[in-house]
């Protein structure tokens, strides 16, 4: 049976997909419009032949804390009916019927300041309950990975988002000055500084080879949505490696 793997990077702001099937890779991002000075990086990712970047709708603001509690709710069920929605777009009717779909999450990272916490599970909880009550998938697995096991299977478990961004571009020049005394102090082979994947190609890619950043700062800044991107891959690689194909 053939196996599609599907990972999952969900934000308030910027949720991130990546699709591997038949050995390609297909990205979709569903962010709010950013500032109009940085909208244009959105609209360039949004030409890229293997993203689909389609914008958030605005999100509606009640007067009362439990009306906005309400809209808030309804906001997260709206979006996660999309996100499916743009998943089941990219699948055959074949596919979805005969295939084994491997669906993956990112487990929630209780020091991140990026969003309020109890809002990403109460969204995040509406994707992962739209998956089991409807019948789209005839098989399929759900998982959650820790964030620290996404990290390892880049090669460090301490990486961050720009690191996660170098291996993903195969660029090992600043993580090798950056975590040099920790390398030269790894007996337990907890560095690895090898990781390949020959399926990596297409426009998302290329793009990301490309992109120029600023480096001459203490945290490098991955900007969106091009960061949960990355991640999502990371997570559809974990599925892959946990479910290889016979």
């Amino acid at each position: 049976m053939n196996h599609i793997y599907i990972g999952i990077d969900y934000s308030l702001k910027s949720p991130a997909i990546c699709i591997l099937k038949d050995k390609k890779y297909k990205f979709i991002s569903h962010p709010k419009k950013l500032e109009k000075k940085d909208l244009k990086r959105q609209e360039d990712v949004q030409c890229l032949k293997d993203v689909d970047l389609v914008f958030q709708n605005d999100q509606l603001v009640e007067a009362t804390y439990s009306r906005n509690e309400f809209a808030k709710i309804s906001h997260y069920r709206e979006q996660a009916l999309a996100i499916l929605d743009f998943i089941t777009s990219n699948l055959t009717n074949s596919e979805l019927k005969q295939s084994t779909i491997h669906i993956g999450f990112e487990g929630y990272s209780f020091g991140s300041q990026s969003n309020n916490l109890i809002d990403i599970i109460g969204a995040t909880t509406a994707l992962k309950t739209l998956i089991l009550e409807k019948d789209i998938f005839k098989k399929f697995t759900l998982d959650v990975y820790s964030p620290k096991a996404i990290k390892k299977l880049a090669g460090y478990g301490s990486y961050d988002k720009a690191d996660l961004f170098d291996v993903f571009i195969g660029e090992y020049r600043f993580i090798k000055e950056k975590y040099k005394e920790r390398i030269e102090k790894d007996k337990k082979g907890n560095f690895r500084l090898d990781y390949h994947d020959e399926m990596l190609c297409g426009d998302f890619h290329k793009h990301c080879l490309n992109l120029e950043l600023s480096r001459n700062v203490k945290k490098v800044k991955i900007p969106k949505p091009i960061d949960d991107l990355v991640d999502s891959y990371f997570i559809a690689r974990c599925l892959w490696e946990s479910y290889p194909e016979s």
